[in-house]
C-alpha cells in the first residue's frame, strides 16, 4: 500500500479486465488514426497510448506479453460546468500520482515496459497528459517545461487547449506548460506538499453535500455562495451550515 491508501493490483489481465470497468461507463473514441500508437513519458520507462475500445487493449495485451498495460478512471474524473472539460482536481491528481508510482516502483514490473493507455479522444487525452506530466513535475521533479515538452513534440498532436467553464466561445485558454507551471508554484509557496496532501478532506470539502469549498491557499477559502430562501434547491446550503465548518478551519 502508499501513502494515500490506493489499493495494489494483481497479475496484468486481471487488472486491465478490472480497469476496463472502472473507467469511462461508455468508452470514447473521436481519434481511432492515433489509436495504438505509443508515446516515450519517461525514456526507456513508461509510454502512453490510447485505445478504441476493451477489444483493442486485450489485443495490445496479447500481441505484447511482457508489456504492462494499465489505466484508472482518473483522466474521466472532471465534472463539467458548462463547456469545460478539465483539468481534473488535485484529489485526481495525488491519487493518479500515487496509483502510477505504485507501478513504477513495483520489482514485479521493473523489467517490463508500462503502457498507461486511455480513451482515443482528444478531451480524454488531455486530460491524461495533464495528469501524467503532474506525475513528472511533483513526483520525478521535472520541470514544467520539460514535462510539457514530453507532449507537446507528439505529432500529430492529440491535445486540445483546456478552456473557461463557459458555453460561448472560450477567450482565455491554457495549455499544458500553463497548468504545469500552476503546479510547481503551487509546491515553492507551499501551497501544495504532494507526501501530506490529505486526499479524504480534499474530497470532503469538494462535496456539494458538505461544502464545495477549496482552499486555494492559506488566507483564502473559495465556496458556493448559501442561500437562506426556502425555495433554495436540496443541494443549496444555509449560511449557519458553514459557521462550524468555517471555524474549524479558522476562517
Amino acid at each position: 500500500t502508499d501513502k494515500h491508501a490506493q489499493r495494489s493490483y494483481g497479475d496484468v489481465v486481471k487488472f486491465t479486465e478490472e480497469m476496463c470497468l472502472q473507467t469511462a461507463p461508455a468508452r470514447r473514441c473521436t481519434m481511432p488514426e492515433l489509436a495504438a500508437q505509443r508515446w516515450e513519458v519517461i525514456p526507456g520507462r513508461l509510454f502512453w497510448t490510447m485505445h478504441r475500445d476493451e477489444a483493442q487493449t486485450i489485443d495490445c495485451i496479447k500481441a505484447s506479453p511482457n508489456t504492462f498495460y494499465f489505466s484508472s478512471w482518473m483522466q474521466d474524473a472532471y465534472q463539467p460546468f458548462c463547456s469545460d472539460f478539465g483539468p481534473v482536481n488535485l484529489a485526481a491528481v495525488v491519487r493518479f500520482c500515487d496509483c502510477l508510482d505504485e507501478k513504477l516502483q513495483d520489482p514485479r514490473l521493473a523489467s517490463r515496459d508500462l503502457v498507461y493507455y486511455c480513451d482515443a479522444d482528444r478531451e480524454v487525452a488531455t486530460n491524461t497528459a495533464f495528469l501524467l506530466g503532474a506525475y513528472l513535475v511533483l513526483v520525478a521533479k521535472w520541470t514544467p517545461e520539460a514535462a510539457a515538452q514530453t507532449f507537446d513534440k507528439i505529432e500529430p498532436s492529440p491535445l486540445s487547449m483546456f478552456r473557461d467553464a463557459t458555453h460561448v466561445a472560450s477567450t482565455f485558454d491554457l495549455c499544458l506548460v500553463d497548468c504545469f507551471r500552476g503546479l510547481q508554484r503551487a509546491v515553492d509557496a507551499g501551497w501544495l506538499d504532494y507526501e501530506q496532501f490529505d486526499v479524504a478532506q480534499y474530497e470532503l470539502l469538494d462535496d456539494p453535500d458538505t461544502a464545495d469549498a477549496h482552499v486555494i491557499c492559506p488566507k483564502f477559502v473559495a465556496f458556493r455562495g448559501p442561500c437562506d430562501s426556502a425555495e433554495a434547491e436540496p443541494w443549496q446550503l444555509p449560511p449557519q451550515h458553514f459557521l462550524a465548518l468555517f471555524k474549524a478551519m479558522d476562517v
